[in-house]
């Protein structure tokens, strides 16, 4: 009795036919988690301007209502409206000191200015405006101090980070 052997080719093809399956599972497996890591790196980035855009409106609105108030030395109606439409929502992309700041701070600070400049309109014999004009000045000398600090205040928040 005689038993055959296979040919060496036979060999090597059930060899080749073996390790290939599995090493283009292993590949494809690869592939497919880098593509998934890019993927989940491309959403953060947007996340992050989205982010910086969302946050940037809120700068830029801030920055307005203080340049505003610094350059004229009065804050109308139409600037408190523009600046809590844009600042809607802030305590939820800022922390809760730079959303106490916006509205404890910014907002009352231009409502009361704009009390003042209304009140200095006025005129009425005999009534003492000198501490109304001091409060004005003292608001006037807030804002510019702010508008010195906005950078500052807003940097930590404003950072795209990659």
């Amino acid at each position: 009795m005689v038993i055959e052997q296979p040919a060496e080719g036979a060999k090597w093809t059930e060899i080749v036919t073996a390790i290939s399956t599995p090493l283009v599972a292993v590949t494809a497996a690869v592939l497919a988690g880098l593509i998934a890591y890019r993927q989940w790196k491309v959403a953060r980035y947007k996340l992050n301007l989205d982010l910086f855009e969302r946050r940037w409106k809120i700068y830029a609105a801030a920055q307005k209502l203080i340049g505003t108030a610094v350059v004229k030395g009065a804050i109308e109606d139409k600037d408190l409206q523009a600046f809590l439409d844009e600042t809607h929502g802030a305590e939820w992309l800022f922390d809760d000191r730079l959303g106490a700041w916006l509205s404890d701070e910014v907002y009352m600070n231009a409502v009361e200015l704009q009390d003042l400049m209304k009140a200095s309109r006025i005129e009425e014999p005999g009534v003492d405006r000198t501490r109304e004009r001091q409060r004005r000045t003292e608001l006037k000398k807030w804002f510019n101090g702010e508008l010195s600090n906005l950078k500052t205040r807003f940097g930590q928040f404003m950072k795209i980070e990659s």
